[in-house]
Parts: C-alpha cells; sequence; structure tokens
C-alpha cells in the first residue's frame, strides 16, 4: 500500500507538471473551494431575446447553438450504440484482469501465509531444542549444587573431628602437631 501512495504521488506530481489546468484544479481542491457550478445555459435552446429577435447576428447565434447541441446529442446517440456493442466485452476482459490478479495475489499470499507457517516451525522447533537443553543444564546445576552441599557438610565434618582430634590431644598432653607449623600440615612420628 506504502509503495501505490508513493507512485501515486510521483505520478500526480509528473502530471500537475504538464499540465497547467490540471495543476489549478489540485491547488483549487487544495485550498478547500467548491466547485463552481456548471454552466448549463449553453445546453438551453433559446431564441433570441425580445430586444434582439430583429438582428441577424442573434438568431446566427441561436442557430449555431442549436446546431452545437444537435451535435452533442447526436455523439452521445454514436457512444451509447458504441457502449451497446463493446462494453459488455470490455467488461468481460476487465472481470478477467481482475480474476487474474486476484489468483497472483491470492498466490502471494498463500506463499506468504506458507512462509509464516515455515517460520514458526523453526521457531517452535529451535525453542523446544533450547527448553531440553536448558533442563539438562538446569539439572546439572542442581547435581553441583547438591554435590557442593554435599562437600560442604564433609568439609565442616573434617574440621569438627579435627577440632576434637586436637582437644583430645590437648586432654592427652600432647603438644598439637599444627602449633609452630606454618602450612597447617599434621605431622606423623613414627
Amino acid at each position: 500500500l506504502l509503495v501505490v501512495e508513493s507512485l501515486t504521488a510521483v505520478y500526480a506530481a509528473l502530471f500537475l507538471q504538464n499540465s497547467a489546468i490540471l495543476r489549478q484544479e489540485y491547488e483549487r481542491v487544495a485550498r478547500g473551494e467548491r466547485l463552481p457550478p456548471m454552466d448549463v445555459r449553453r445546453f438551453e435552446l433559446e431564441p433570441p431575446g425580445l430586444a434582439e429577435r430583429n438582428k441577424p447576428e442573434a438568431w446566427k447565434s441561436a442557430l449555431e447553438n442549436a446546431e452545437a447541441q444537435l451535435e452533442h446529442q447526436s455523439l452521445r446517440l454514436l457512444n451509447l450504440e458504441l457502449m451497446l456493442k463493446y462494453a459488455p466485452n470490455a467488461w468481460r476482459m476487465h472481470g478477467q484482469n481482475l480474476e487474474a490478479t486476484d489468483a497472483r495475489l491470492q498466490g502471494l499470499l498463500d506463499q506468504c501465509k506458507e512462509d509464516i507457517k515455515k517460520v514458526n516451525q523453526e521457531r517452535k522447533y529451535e525453542q523446544t531444542e533450547i527448553g531440553i537443553e536448558l533442563k539438562r543444564l538446569e539439572s546439572r546445576w542442581q547435581q553441583l549444587i547438591h554435590t557442593s552441599g554435599d562437600l560442604e557438610k564433609a568439609c565442616k565434618a573434617l574440621e569438627q573431628r579435627n577440632q576434637d582430634l586436637r582437644q583430645q590431644l590437648k586432654a592427652n598432653g600432647i603438644e598439637d602437631p599444627k602449633d609452630g607449623v606454618g602450612d597447617g600440615a599434621t605431622r606423623v612420628s613414627a
């Protein structure tokens, strides 16, 4: 729709550029002025007024107007005859063109729908795969947390055991091997 609007604007600009009458009409519409009423006097077949009935120029003008009206009516009849003869075929062709355009646009729409469906299926597959991977990683994380908790408990139990052993050594009057050793390593005497 945006492409159609921009093309319409381009064609309108070119059209207005080449036609002074169309440019004036476009400017009138842009100013919001109403269309002046149509002058229908030229379609009337009136004789010259009472004051001009004796003037040949007035009758000549009235005769020219009558001839113009007659020609106009002849052209209308000719156009109606041509329309009766050719309009049905023109409308059939127009209908066929519309059907062809509809079929082409329907094909494009179907292709777009198929593309959207394909993208959605790919996205769903990827999200499912990522969901499985996230569950696996979450399970591994929970295992590591559990293992870390078990290690922490074991470390606290060993620290408590070491503290208990130190107290026993102290109670038995044995010097704590940790005293005097910078790295905290336990020495075993043979």
